[in-house]
C-alpha cells in the first residue's frame, strides 16, 4: 500500500500502517548541515533482547543521523508500542512489516538503502535483503544469529531455568515443543511464542539466506564481546561464503559488553563508533579488524 511523504522532526515516534497493522517508528532525519549519506532501516532483536537494547540502538541512530543518514527504527507487530500482541505475531508477518517500513523510507528519499540488523534481526536484514525491490546498498550486522533453530531452542530453555528456580515440575525442551505443537502458543519468560513464530524462526539459515543475495549489496559484520576469541567456525564459513559470492566484506571484533544480555542497560560505546567509521568508509574486502 502506497503511504504519502511525511515531514517528521529527527527522533519524533509515530505510527507506520503496514497493510492492516500499525507499528510504532522513530524516524530521525539525516543532519541536514552534512552531506547525505541514504537511508538506514534497522531490523530488531527478538523478545527481551529487544528492550535491553534500545538504549544503544537509539544511541547508534542518532550518531548515524548526525552522520547524514535517515533513520528509520519500528517496533515489530505485538512488540514494544505496535498494536498486536506477540503471540499474534510471526515471522512472515514481521516481514511484511520491514518490507512496509523499507518502501516508506525509500518514499522519504531516493538513495540507496543500508539494513541494519541486530541478532535475530541480522537474519530478518539477509532475508529482507534477499527479496527486496527497493536499492540494497548495505547490510550491517552486529553480532548476527546465524541459525534460527538454534537460536530459538535456546530461547525455549529460558523457560526451563525459571521452572528450576520457582522448584516446579521439570520440563524438557522436547515438552516444551509438544506443548507448542498440541496448544499452538507457550509462554516463555513472559512471551507467548506462537507455533507459527517457532517453526518459522527454526527454517531460517544465514547460510542459505545469503545465497540470495545481490553480490552488488557489502557487508559490514561488527562482533562485540567481553573477551575477543577467534571467530566461531560458522561464522568464518559464512564469511567466506560471502566473500566467494563476491560481496565486499568488512569485520570487526570489538571489546564491549553484549547488552542484549546484561542484567542491567549496558552500552558499548566502541561499537557506535566503530559503526560510524566503517560506514563513512569504503568496505575494505574481507578484513578483519580488532
Amino acid at each position: 500500500m502506497s503511504q504519502p511523504v511525511v515531514n517528521i522532526d529527527t527522533g519524533t515516534p509515530f505510527f507506520l500502517d503496514a497493510g492492516s497493522r500499525r507499528l510504532f517508528a522513530i524516524f530521525l532525519k539525516a543532519n541536514p548541515e552534512v552531506d547525505f549519506q541514504g537511508g538506514l532501516l534497522h531490523c530488531p532483536a527478538f523478545g527481551e533482547e529487544m528492550n535491553k537494547s534500545r538504549a544503544m540502538v537509539l544511541s547508534q541512530a542518532r550518531a548515524l543521523a548526525e552522520q547524514g543518514y535517515d533513520v528509520l527504527v519500528p517496533d515489530y507487530f505485538g512488540t514494544g508500542d505496535s498494536y498486536g500482541d506477540f503471540c499474534e505475531a510471526s515471522w512472515t508477518i514481521w516481514l511484511e512489516d520491514m518490507t512496509a517500513c523499507l518502501s516508506w523510507l525509500q518514499q522519504q528519499q531516493s538513495a540507496a538503502i543500508t539494513l541494519w540488523g541486530l541478532r535475530l534481526g541480522g537474519l530478518m536484514a539477509m532475508e529482507l535483503a534477499s527479496q527486496a525491490t527497493a536499492d540494497i546498498s548495505r547490510l550491517l550486522l552486529w553480532n548476527p544469529v546465524l541459525q534460527g533453530e538454534q537460536y530459538i531452542l535456546q530461547f525455549l530453555r529460558l523457560r526451563l531455568v525459571n521452572s528450576m528456580m520457582q522448584g516446579e515440575r521439570k520440563e524438557k525442551v522436547s515438552d516444551l515443543i509438544e506443548l507448542i505443537e498440541r496448544d499452538g502458543v507457550i509462554d516463555v519468560a513472559g512471551y507467548e511464542l506462537s507455533k507459527a513464530m517457532f517453526s518459522e524462526v527454526s527454517g531460517r539459515k544465514a547460510q542459505t539466506l545469503v545465497t540470495e543475495l545481490n553480490s552488488s549489496i557489502d557487508v559490514l559484520w561488527l562482533d562485540v564481546a567481553s573477551q575477543l576469541k577467534t571467530l566461531p567456525v560458522p561464522t568464518q564459513k559464512l564469511l567466506d561464503q560471502l566473500d566467494e559470492a563476491g560481496h565486499r566484506v568488512t569485520i570487526k571484533q570489538l571489546d564491549g559488553p553484549q547488552f542484549w544480555a546484561t542484567q542491567e542497560i549496558s552500552r558499548a560505546d566502541t561499537l557506535i563508533t566503530a559503526t560510524c567509521e566503517c560506514l563513512s568508509s569504503e568496505p575494505r574486502q574481507a578484513q578483519v579488524c580488532s
